[in-house]
């Protein structure tokens, strides 16, 4: 891989003054799980990407333009295809000062969106003291692509077959799921990649790529799902199954982004699901970062990859030991035990104490997800001495 085709990882964000957040940080590892009750911010934060993503996609194709006597050159991001309320962009509606987030990168560069008190948005990008002043250049100073799952729903009964580039915006965009045949149709590489983690993650079940059927005007895609043999049409199968394939497509055509987001995935998925895709995620590719209030998410979650959020402090905070966990679930209004949870998963337990449980339970988890959809073959509890 050259320096040019290097990814750059999102280290950090800042927020000021927006949406739920008067001043917040984040600070991001390799996999993040968002956690806190309703109204704490998680969705804020996937918001704040969601955002950025469609930011990059209009530096990486125009130049930059002035866009104000004091801002500069950068470019004006439309809100519209987002789905994000410009009169609630302000914390506490005050719009009087504006509002800004700055995302760090791992080169040290910088990424602003800047929401001016009188509305729109703007994108500031700046490496080493400098803005790029052309798509080529911004390519290689900002290479940090932001995928994610968009809003999940029922396939189409009957989907036409539609231009290539409206595929192409479906992977971005509320229709995803109006769209779902013809991202294969139009772009099949991963196909057999998705097809496999399907197989593996779903007994029984298989899915062929979609057919054009030309005895339609206009023509239709049609996708069958041999389920012991026997073929169906998608749109025949479960609600679940339907979502599940969704699911692992946005994932399968993320893979080579820089960060790959999920909001609430627990909302479509059932709690088997839920850990499967935890396996999925860890052998990805991305930074994960997940909006959740998922118990099997979390418990299957390394302590470490656990930030508890809450608007009403400044920043994050990532969790350091297990038993920190019941404080998450505490703030979720859960009354869980996550060591019991853990325990009735397993069949051998292991009591430890001392930093024995962070090694041997990282240890748990490989051997546990060898394979995909593996529960774990034991587990590794904090004991004390009696």
């Amino acid at each position: 891989m050259t320096e040019e085709d290097k990814l750059h990882r999102f280290t950090s964000v800042e927020f000021t003054r927006f949406k739920a957040f008067k001043r917040f940080r984040v600070n991001l590892k390799h996999f993040n799980v968002l956690v806190g009750p309703n109204n704490s911010g998680k969705s804020t934060i996937l918001a704040a990407f969601r955002i950025l993503a469609s930011a990059l996609r209009t530096a990486n194709a125009r130049k930059p333009i002035p866009i104000g006597d004091s801002l500069g050159y950068g470019y004006n991001v439309d809100l519209s295809s987002i789905s994000v309320a410009e009169e609630n962009i302000f914390h506490n509606y005050e719009s009087e000062s504006g509002a800004e987030i700055t995302f760090h990168l791992s080169n040290r560069s910088t990424l602003s969106l800047v929401f001016p008190a009188d509305g729109g948005c703007h994108l500031i990008a700046e490496t080493q003291g400098r803005r790029p002043p052309s798509p080529s250049i911004f390519k290689r100073a900002f290479n940090c692509p932001i995928g994610f799952v968009p809003i999940l729903g029922p396939v189409e009964h009957h989907e036409e077959a539609y231009a290539r580039e409206t595929a192409r915006l479906a992977l971005f965009n509320y229709r995803a799921a109006r769209n779902f045949r013809n991202i294969w149709y139009h772009y099949p590489d991963e196909f057999d990649r998705f097809r496999d983690m399907l197989t593996e993650t779903w007994p029984g079940m298989d899915i062929l790529r979609p057919e054009l059927d030309t005895s339609y005007t206009p023509p239709r895609l049609h996708m069958f799902c041999p389920e012991d043999r026997f073929p169906r049409e998608i749109f025949w199968a479960g609600f679940g199954f339907q979502v599940w394939c969704q699911m692992l497509t946005h994932l399968v055509q993320s893979s080579k982004s820089s960060i790959f987001l999920i909001d609430e995935p627990d909302i479509y998925l059932h709690s088997e699901l839920q850990r499967q895709l935890l396996v999925i995620l860890r052998n990805l590719g991305p930074d994960i970062l997940i909006a959740t209030h998922s118990t099997e998410i979390i418990t299957e979650a390394e302590t470490d990859e656990i930030l508890l959020v809450n608007k009403k402090v400044g920043a994050s905070r990532r969790l350091k030991n297990p038993s920190q966990l019941s404080e998450v679930f505490s703030a979720l209004g859960s009354n869980t035990n996550p060591l019991l949870t853990q325990l009735a998963k397993t069949k051998k337990a292991l009591f430890v104490e001392g930093k024995d449980f962070q090694i041997l339970g990282k240890f748990s988890r490989k051997m546990g997800n060898a394979e995909i959809g593996n529960r774990r073959k034991f587990a590794v509890m904090p004991g004390r001495r009696i």
